[in-house]
């Protein structure tokens, strides 16, 4: 498997993680863009250091596509979000040494959210904004939540 030095996704905290599969994982980020109450934010990656969906093997791909159906689902089922918003991302780590881990992340959208209005644009903070305000991570209760979800599912 290749590993990336320096890459914050080829080396994440196990208690992050709710679904390690044989290829990939679905995990809490440690800085969501999206909090619990307004709808939630999960990522799914692979375990192997791929930069693109494009360099996915057939089983990456299989694999990544399950494990984002499974957390949109926990979310929907959790009725902590109305809807659900897939992005790829990687922007912030371009440049770096060990380049971009390629990931996707899944965003609950809720009705009744005010820093995410629902039905407009996800409104995603640049790197400074997450490190000045933070959003606040899923607490101990949520991802035992979470985890009881991902099981039901």
């Amino acid at each position: 498997m290749v590993v990336a030095q320096n890459c914050g996704l080829c080396r994440v905290d196990p208690a992050n993680v709710l679904v390690r599969g044989a290829r990939a994982m679905l995990l809490v980020p440690n800085a969501p863009h999206v909090s619990i109450r307004d709808g939630g934010h999960l990522l799914v990656t692979t375990m192997r250091h791929v930069q693109s969906r494009v360099d996915f093997s057939d089983e990456e791909a299989r694999e990544v596509h399950q494990l984002t159906v499974q957390a949109a689902r926990a979310l929907l089922n959790l009725a902590w979000a109305n809807w659900i918003n897939f992005q790829e991302n990687g922007n912030w780590s371009v440049d770096t040494p060990a380049g971009p881990h390629s990931h996707t992340h899944v965003y609950g959208r809720w009705r009744g959210s005010t820093n995410q209005p629902f039905g407009e644009p996800l409104r995603l903070p640049t790197s400074a904004e997450l490190l000045a305000t933070p959003v606040p991570v899923a607490s101990p209760p949520e991802i035992t939540a979470l985890r009881r979800a991902l099981a039901e599912s």
